[in-house]
């Protein structure tokens, strides 16, 4: 039977365009193409051809067409599908020749080349063929070559086309790479093969402190090839320590000789040569004439290397891992995370039982990995051991995920796998190469490399000035598509007073849907008719703009919206399928590897061609991949939208962040400057304006973060109020307004709609309270145990659709369910639209079917959660804006919280809540914003015990929100839930003693002072222990008739109450006091308002320490005094 449908691949431009061919009726004529996106009709014959290019859409490199998807022949290369099922997809055989490499003269003569020659199995020359990137052609047959062969072949192309000697030298050195990936692909002489050619592409000067100030001693570095087949490239150090003596030596040779300039290759051995990059040797000689300098100099160089180092680097043109950054920027550093002192510091996830949770982690390419807390162990070793490999990715549950750092990162962060004493996330292999003879903290089977910043976080180091006054009074008028609201018109004139005297970071903190995007929009077209003159007299000012991934679509709509597509200029569009035009893969071209700068350790992206643009465009994750090519860039103004991105200090892409280079200005925009707690807003404001606040994040933590009383008017002041400065009026730092302040909106309404529980749910709920019987993390079991109940007590109860009894039964099972269709009952009688929220992915697929079955929809709802793509969130989005009558949009509220504008929606339903208001709030104004015409009314279901009542989690949850939301409007107070409010939902969820819940919210001092108390009123002489030196002691308890008896006791306090944990470690370091104080035989006693792990309480055991804890904080007199009575009696 003939075939109905064909797919066919031709090679064009440097890419194959795959196509499927319907057959025509009767076989008259050339038959039809189906587009790409109907391709399913023909997966009846073509079914696993389908599959294959399917798989391939979610990789960089590939776009439809209205006929075709096109594929770049870099994927093709790498595609790893065996060679049958290539030619299902229409390409042709692949190559079955080997290819043979020789060479008349060698390559280090100045008329030495490669000669590159196809054989065939039987190792005969192949006549006739011809080569055009992956398509080999001999005679009338074509054959796909495919990597490594293809890259080799590239490789020997490019040496051959060498300017000079030492370039040639350098790409051979790639050619020789690539032959240690072949087996019995490729053929080379040995005078070829057995010569050594290392390339110098950064050098590493470490700095030591001698008697005469510092001494600079330098390393040659370069890119090799991972441990493993498919690993990516790493930058280490290139010669052994005989290598580099001989080096030296040649070096010192020559500058004893007069001659003070690095040739540009020498010889180590009669066949080994080291080859240097133009920049690292113009490096080399400067470091070697300053190490010649005088103290002072080598003094200044310490502490200013780029200003030495910048001349010579630019004579040269340099492209080097030595470049040009921020002043802010020390150089390129292995990335072995940062310190988190000026991050978050009340980010937490409440549900940390491994086995209680699923843990939902993120790849590189922002999918979400969901690990079961019973196969965490199992997951994250297989995803360690990939990490260990070289993996670029990891197979879980069938489906593949691109490993990087924020996975790495994540995978850290379960507790399964967290270990504190373990500073690294990944261990070397045992059999390691680089590591013997190396320092243990060098030892990494995985680099990662970032622009090291200079930090403030211990002490202030880092301070910019304000820049001299930029201008004159503002006289240009807006050329702008639209009027803005008088809010805005204020924004906008803020930004540019802010700019015009001189400063040099803003922070947009407007509440949501008050139009941010636009105001700083309208400021930067502003900005750049300003710099018009600079842009006639050559001097190009360039824009940035990083946005997360998702707003990128909303970014260049209302750029077209309020200014006009041009009113930027020419874009440069670095993210996605677009940075494929940006890179520079010459000197880092691998058969297979992953290319990006962290991972290269240098810049891979095409400078000069982003500084022929007007403004970029990107993207968070572009920002942290190839931050080594962006901090080599100078931006008249860089943009930060939902700048919560990076207010995590130990993150990578704060550090990123930190390295760019602003010759003007950075705009931080947020409507949340302070989320989890007082740290974000000092790390956003480091970012923005470094050293403004005039605290290192230290001082800042230990002045107001830490301390509930603080007096918060100073960081007030210096936000909002603005300041003289030499008689220029500086505005405020931090611009904030709410909507109900500036914004004429419709009114909203919040409705709270109460139902008991029906008894399946009651029960169940009330069986969850055993939970906590767990031990240590019992508590935190339990909480979400109920909140998940709380919901629905049974989601993976079967619903037979054909059955409305069933469908009924399952709805009827929960009180909020019930309560979401009564609800979705009215606004579908109003034919209106509603958002509803929920994170939990059973429930979204479950009320996804329940919506479509009782409202008799064509189609299941949409949903929008963290597997949703941009493209298809951006076409959801539209549709939904655009249809009319009833319909129902589910959102996770993390996935969806920001950047969607949603008003054609009028009700908001909250269905499972999130801890921090602010998150709840952001999904709020996805309909409660700017361009809402109805009244909007949020929606909170709230399903009560029958016998508890107000007490029940729903309820109690309620109240805490609305408490933590009443604080929001003043912007430094944190809205997320902290430990000890956690701690104060727990005890009144589950009816715990008003002392332990009072003890969960004392700070530290009180809680000592507390304890210091209870323990005299117990009858005994109680003393702190000095402020230092108290030997792990912090107060010493004596009998009142034996002086000489007594006991010595260690308070440890946890924020969180019984959520909070003490280690074994911390119990045995009472024992150090024991020498310390004169005391008889002391009795040692641990007294925590928190939990002690098992290993604690199995030490204290051993020891015989006291432990006091959280349920028997009640009694702690009671049991200092039956201590000491019992050791007095031993």
């Amino acid at each position: 039977m003939a075939r109905r449908y064909t797919i066919t691949a031709s090679h064009q431009n440097g890419q194959w365009a795959f196509r499927c061919i319907k057959a025509p009726k009767f076989g008259i004529g050339s038959g039809a193409v189906v587009p790409p996106d109907t391709w399913e009709e023909a997966a009846g014959e073509e079914a696993e051809a389908i599959r294959l290019l399917r798989g391939l859409l979610n990789q960089q490199g590939v776009h439809l067409t209205n006929e075709e998807m096109v594929v770049t022949e870099d994927l093709v290369a790498s595609w790893e599908v065996p060679p049958g099922e290539l030619e299902d997809v229409g390409l042709p055989p692949v190559c079955p020749f080997r290819l043979s490499i020789s060479s008349a003269k060698p390559i280090s003569d100045v008329s030495g080349s490669i000669k590159l020659q196809w054989l065939s199995a039987d190792y005969l020359p192949v006549p006739a063929i011809t080569r055009s990137g992956t398509l080999l052609k001999t005679g009338r047959r074509s054959f796909l070559l495919r990597d490594p062969l293809r890259s080799l072949a590239d490789a020997v192309d490019a040496t051959n086309a060498a300017a000079d000697v030492n370039e040639r030298m350098r790409r051979f050195a790639i050619v020789q790479r690539l032959l240690m990936e072949m087996t019995d692909q490729a053929i080379a002489p040995d005078n070829l093969k057995n010569m050594v050619i290392y390339q110098a592409t950064a050098l590493g000067i470490q700095t030591e402190t001698g008697d005469d100030g510092y001494i600079f001693h330098l390393e040659l570095l370069g890119d090799i090839p991972g441990e493993t087949e498919d690993s990516a490239s790493r930058r280490v150090p290139l010669l052994s320590q005989f290598e580099r003596e001989r080096f030296n030596r040649r070096m010192n040779e020559a500058w004893l000789s007069g001659n003070e300039e690095a040739r540009p290759s020498y010889v180590l051995s009669s066949n080994t040569y080291v080859v240097l990059d133009p920049g690292v040797r113009a490096a080399l000689e400067v470091v070697q004439k300053v190490s010649k300098a005088d103290r002072k100099t080598r003094e200044k160089f310490f502490g200013d290397t780029m200003s030495f180092l910048l001349p010579a680097l630019e004579a040269v043109g340099s492209d080097g891992s030595v470049v040009e950054f921020s002043e802010r920027v020390i150089g390129v550093s292995i990335w072995e995370g940062s310190s988190k002192l000026g991050g978050s510091d009340g980010d937490h996830e409440w549900f940390p039982d491994p086995e209680a949770s699923t843990f939902i982690i993120r790849d590189e390419d922002g999918r979400d990995i969901a690990i079961p807390g019973k196969e965490a162990e199992r997951i994250v070793s297989l995803i360690k051991q990939a990490i260990i490999d070289g993996e670029p990715t990891v197979t879980v549950g069938g489906e593949v995920y691109r490993i990087g750092p924020q996975m790495i990162d994540q995978v850290m962060r379960i507790p399964v796998v967290q270990r504190p004493h373990d500073p690294y996330p990944v261990e070397p292999p045992t059999d390691d190469p680089l590591a013997e003879g190396q320092k243990p903290e060098t030892k990494r089977s995985l680099h990662y490399f970032y622009v090291k910043p200079k930090g403030n976080v211990e002490e202030l180091t880092y301070i910019e000035d304000r820049a001299a006054p930029r201008g004159e009074e503002i006289k240009e008028e807006l050329d702008l598509r639209n009027e803005p609201k008088q809010h805005q018109a204020e924004g906008i004139t803020w930004m540019r007073r802010g700019y015009l005297a001189g400063m040099r970071g803003l922070l947009m903190a407007d509440d949501m849907g008050l139009g941010k995007t636009f105001q700083v929009l309208a400021f930067l077209k502003w900005l750049r008719q300003r710099l018009e003159d600079r842009r006639r007299n050559g001097s190009d000012p360039l824009f940035m703009i990083v946005a997360p991934k998702s707003l990128l679509g909303n970014w260049l709509e209302e750029l077209e919206m309020h200014i006009g597509k041009d009113g930027l200029g020419r874009p440069a569009m670095l993210y996605g399928e677009s940075l494929k035009h940006f890179r520079m893969l010459k000197e880092h071209k691998l058969a297979q590897g992953d290319k990006r700068d962290i991972r290269v350790g240098a810049a891979t992206l095409d400078l000069e061609k982003i500084k022929g643009h007007d403004w970029v465009l990107t993207t968070y994750e572009t920002l942290r991949d190839y931050q080594i090519s962006l901090a080599r860039v100078t931006f008249e103004v860089v943009t930060f939208d939902e700048a919560q991105k990076v207010k995590e200090s130990g993150a990578m892409v704060t550090e990123a962040a930190r390295a760019q280079k602003a010759a003007s200005l950075r705009i931080l925009m947020t409507g949340t400057p302070v989320e989890n707690g007082l740290m974000d807003l000092w790390t956003l404001m480091d970012i923005a304006w470094p050293g403004r606040l005039g605290y290192s994040a230290a001082d800042f933590k230990k002045r107001f973060a830490t301390d509930k009383n603080a007096d918060l008017s100073e960081i007030k002041r210096l936000l909002t109020e603005p300041t003289s400065d030499n008689n220029i009026v500086v505005p405020q730092l931090m611009l904030r307004r709410m909507k109900d302040e500036v914004a004429a909106l419709p009114p909203k309404r919040f409705r709270s709609e109460r139902e008991t529980m029906p008894q399946v749910q009651a029960v169940a709920y009330s069986k969850a309270f055993e939970l906590q019987a767990r031990g240590p993390g019992g508590a935190l079991v339990a909480l979400q145990a109920i909140r998940n109940i709380s919901l629905h007590p049974n989601l993976q109860a079967p619903i037979d659709f054909r059955d409305e009894r069933s469908v009924d039964d399952f709805i009827n099972m929960s009180a909020r369910f019930k309560v979401l269709f009564r609800i979705l009952d009215e606004i579908k009688a109003r034919d209106e639209k509603a958002l509803v929220f929920i994170d939990l992915r059973r429930a979204q697929a479950v009320l996804a079917e329940l919506i479509k079955h009782r409202y008799k929809l064509q189609h299941l709802p949409h949903v929008i959660n963290g597997e949703t793509k941009g493209e298809v969130r951006d076409s959801i989005r539209q549709g939904f804006q655009r249809r009319r009558g009833f319909e129902v949009l589910m959102l996770a509220p993390r996935a969806a919280g920001f950047g969607l504008t949603l008003h054609a929606a009028n009700h908001v339903i909250h269905l499972n809540r999130w801890w921090n208001p602010a998150v709840e709030d952001q999904c709020t104004d996805r309909a409660y914003r700017i361009g809402q015409e109805k009244d909007v009314t949020v929606w909170i279901p709230i399903a009560e015990h029958p016998e508890l009542g107000t007490r029940s989690y729903d309820a109690v949850l309620d109240r805490l929100l609305e408490l933590k939301r009443s604080r929001s409007r003043d912007v430094i107070v944190p809205v997320q839930f902290d430990a000890a409010e956690l701690a104060n939902l727990h005890a009144t969820i589950f009816g715990e003693s008003p002392i332990e819940n009072d003890v969960a919210n004392m700070d530290w001092k009180r809680f000592e002072e507390w304890t210091l108390q209870c323990i005299i009123e117990a009858g005994f002489v109680a003393d702190r222990t000095p402020p230092s030196g108290d030997a792990g002691a912090d107060m010493i308890v004596r009998s009142p008739t034996q002086r000489d008896r007594g006991a010595i006791v260690q308070v440890k306090h946890r924020s969180g109450g019984k959520l909070g944990r003490v280690s074994d470690r911390e119990v045995i370091d009472v024992l150090r006091a024991r020498e310390r104080y004169p005391l008889k035989n002391p009795s040692m006693i641990l007294v925590t308002n928190g939990s002690v792990e098992p290993s604690g309480h199995a030490v204290a055991k051993v020891h015989a320490i006291a432990v006091v804890d959280y349920s028997t904080i009640e009694r702690v007199g009671d049991i200092v005094r039956s201590k000491l009575h019992a050791d007095v009696c031993a």
